[in-house]
């Protein structure tokens, strides 16, 4: 059995490092309070909604169709007629950083968090 160079032994540091940096970041980042979404259709300005209102939300236009719906505070495509539905298939989305997307129809959602002092954005 060959000895590990100092190298190797460097590499595997190295590598075990940023995992728990990417694991902590992760966890960090999830603890933050999911406040709004922000709708981007196109070229449009964003669109933002409260996340604590349950609604649907019909953003279709041009023949595209896209309905989405916001219950106990997670968002989900309920309706979509792209050829893939992977905007569909998405499901639930809960968390800070989360976002569904749909290029076919350039729609992105995604869930924004609130800072302390951040005024809060309500349905336009």
């Amino acid at each position: 059995m060959n000895e590990m160079k100092r190298a190797d032994v460097l590499l595997m540091v190295v590598l075990v490092l940023l995992a728990g940096f990417f694991i902590l970041r992760n966890v960090m980042s999830s603890q933050e309070t999911a406040q709004i979404i922000e709708i981007r259709q196109g070229n449009e300005e964003p669109t933002y909604v409260s996340l604590h209102e349950d609604a649907i939300i019909d953003l279709s236009r041009d023949g595209k169709i896209n309905v989405i719906q916001i219950i106990d505070g997670s968002v989900h495509m309920i309706e979509a007629n792209c050829r893939d539905h992977l905007c569909v298939k998405k499901g639930h989305i809960t968390k800070v950083g989360d976002s569904i997307v749909c290029l076919p129809h350039r729609l992105a959602i995604s869930i924004l968090g609130e800072e302390e002092g951040e005024i809060d954005v309500l349905s336009q």
